[in-house]
């Protein structure tokens, strides 16, 4: 069974500098979550400045306002202009995120000539807009770049989203040291595509000011597993195999802990203000939502190397929960546009 989901930090330590002991090895948190962690405190710095920026705005503007103007009303409604005869004009889906790709650095050419190839940003871009109403917001801009190892990330200050190129390689080295095995291009695709949703999460989260309750990481997990399973057996295969790649990086990392004698991982997460789960933790929830919205399906994930048996008797439940949390968020942003349920999610 093969599987996987987003990636790691390019093997760098704290301080920037490669790990002697590859790309994947990281400290307290797992390997491929650690670009993330550093992208997320970036996050919540500049969502910070965001905030104190906009707060003192509007101080500054209430003291200098003059009277205040009475609002427009409504203009009138114009009915569209119809010809004599013709079809009602069809609705064309306003774009969500708009794609970019930047020139990649030397060492990401190949890999930049995968992801456009793949065209994944182009496919999430399409789904997005498929789902969503957008309306006259202003799309996201989805920029793909040479990261260096800082991984991909929200920016709010910007509200962009940023995916690298060099993700490529690292899934890769990931796959021959854990899998002991090439990673297929359907392998590589399916990580693209979750960290892809993934990050959409994080923006849909800022800019349509949505009021969900929990942890922001595990909630973006949760969406991209729901834009997954809305394609059927096709998102289904992508889940799986997202899940599949966080096993292997958790036991990756464990390995590699033990042939070292290295204790850093008792250190905890919050040293490193991590806000994901562990990596095995995210790859149990994912199977849990694959199992809770096709059972009959996915027996073949339930036992203790996969989902265990007692957390699989509640995911129906799970899962459910998570994709009613993400559809009425969004129904009440006004930002849904049509049926929340996909073949592939239960529904």
């Amino acid at each position: 069974m093969t599987m996987d989901g987003d990636l790691g930090d390019g093997g760098r330590d704290g301080d920037g500098d490669r790990d002697a002991r590859g790309p994947w090895r990281r400290t307290a948190t797992s390997s491929r979550t650690r670009s993330r962690t550093r992208a997320r405190i970036r996050t919540r710095t500049r969502r910070a400045a965001v905030a104190t920026a906009v707060a003192l705005a509007a101080a500054g503007g209430a003291a200098c306002q003059g009277p205040a103007v009475p609002a427009p009303g409504p203009a009138a409604s114009k009915p569209a202009p119809t010809v004599s005869g013709s079809r009602p004009a069809v609705s064309v889906p306003r774009q969500v995120v708009t794609v970019r790709y930047e020139d990649p650095a030397p060492a990401d050419r190949d890999d930049a000539g995968f992801l456009r190839g793949q065209q994944t940003a182009e496919a999430v871009a399409a789904d997005l807009a498929g789902f969503l109403d957008w309306g006259d917001r202003a799309p996201v801009p989805l920029v793909v770049r040479s990261c260096a190892g800082e991984g991909p990330s929200y920016d709010p200050e910007a509200r962009r989203i940023e995916i690298c190129y060099d993700e490529i390689t690292e899934t890769r080295q990931l796959f021959r040291e854990a899998a002991r095995r090439q990673a297929e291009d359907g392998d590589l695709r399916s990580i693209q595509l979750e960290t892809l949703f993934h990050e959409s999460a994080h923006a849909l989260i800022d800019v349509l000011g949505l009021g969900l309750a929990g942890n922001e990481e595990d909630l973006a997990d949760q969406f991209a597993a729901l834009m997954l399973l809305r394609n059927g057996a096709s998102g289904e295969r992508q889940l799986r195999i997202t899940a599949e790649a966080w096993r292997m990086s958790a036991e990756l990392y464990v390995a590699d802990e033990e042939a070292t004698g290295d204790e850093e991982a008792t250190e905890g997460e919050e040293a490193t203000g991590d806000d994901h789960a562990p990596d095995l933790a995210r790859a149990v929830n994912q199977l849990c939502y694959l199992y809770g919205a096709a059972p009959g399906r996915h027996r073949d994930v339930l036992g203790t190397a996969g989902l265990p048996t007692v957390r699989a008797a509640g995911c129906a439940q799970e899962w459910n929960t998570a994709r009613t949390r993400w559809t009425q968020a969004l129904r009440a942003a006004g930002a849904l546009r049509g049926p929340t349920d996909g073949p592939g999610t239960g529904g």
